[in-house]
């Protein structure tokens, strides 16, 4: 077991997914604050997770190549890498979902079965990213792609978002330090190239809510400030229209007014929601619903009038 991994008990004061450093009047609970009935169905789901899903995870991110990506490029070093990308290019994330399930498995169970895991994990991430902090495997492992140059589709924030929460659920799950040195590699290099002189944002808000939790697991302010740009940025058309256009890259209006969807009705879209964004729409949201002038799908049944 590496010796920066701390792997004990579960303890009542592991935080869970969410975890606010400055406690609101509501509070999220600890991750252990409540047990499912390993009898009942979501705790027999649970059970199930950990003793097949995580394994069959992992099996499939070494059947389809995913692995295969990191260990070329690190095997490689500062030559060519051997062979070429494996499965989608966005494929980095799927080692980076079931990293965090295993955190967060460590945290409900105090197990240590993936330490050998963690350790390859971890020995492939520090080789594979540059000394600036960027991790990548299809842009660093692919002739002639440039990073951050068509984030509209190219999911390297989205793979750096899960990368992020992956590291977090280890830290709070099992005191993993390896992985979150690592992302907090990739957080600075976002903070630093994507601040004010680089205003970009991906097709995929999902680094805005990483970002956030890493902040709160660190400390470290720059990255709430970066998930901030990340939300402030978006829905002024940053990103080429492209073939899908700028309302599937939930692009096409600034947050404040995604409850004004671009068609006759006033349908909210949920989807900038993921973006942690939630509290800022809710204002507009109030608003139009005491103006009983808009339907609100997915919120009120039947139409407001």
């Amino acid at each position: 077991m590496n010796p920066q991994r701390e792997v004990g008990p579960v303890h009542a004061d592991i935080l869970g997914p969410a975890a606010p450093r400055r406690l609101p009047r509501l509070a999220p609970l600890p991750l252990s604050a409540a047990r499912l009935d390993p009898a009942s169905l979501l705790g027999k789901w649970q059970e199930l997770n950990a003793a097949a899903t995580i394994p069959h995870c992992l099996a499939n991110v070494r059947r389809t190549g995913v692995i295969t990506n990191f260990s070329r490029l690190a095997d490689a070093g500062t030559d060519t890498p051997q062979g070429r990308f494996a499965g989608m290019w966005f494929a980095d994330s799927d080692l980076y979902k079931t990293l965090e399930a295993i955190g967060w498995e460590m945290g409900r169970s105090g197990t240590d079965q993936w330490a050998d895991v963690l350790s390859e994990a971890a020995d492939l991430l520090e080789q594979v990213q540059t000394s600036d902090g960027y991790l990548n495997t299809y842009v660093q492992g692919t002739a002639g792609v440039e990073r951050f140059a068509h984030l509209e589709y190219s999911h390297e924030l989205y793979c750096a978002g899960h990368l992020l929460q992956a590291a977090v659920a280890l830290h709070r799950g099992g005191g993993d330090k390896r992985i979150l040195a690592v992302a907090r590699g990739v957080a600075d290099l976002i903070v630093s190239a994507l601040g004010d002189d680089l205003p970009l944002i991906d097709g995929h808000p999902e680094v805005g809510t990483a970002l956030v939790e890493l902040y709160r697991e660190t400390g470290e302010e720059s990255y709430l400030r970066a998930a901030e740009l990340q939300v402030e940025r978006r829905g002024h058309q940053v990103l080429p229209i492209g073939r899908f256009g700028s309302q599937y890259y939930q692009d096409h209006l600034p947050v404040t007014l995604t409850v004004l969807a671009s068609n006759q009705l006033g349908t909210l879209n949920w989807g900038l929601m993921q973006a942690g964004v939630a509290v800022t729409a809710i204002p507009c949201i109030m608003l139009y619903l005491l103006l009983q002038r808009y339907y609100v799908a997915g919120l009120v049944a039947s139409a407001v009038k």
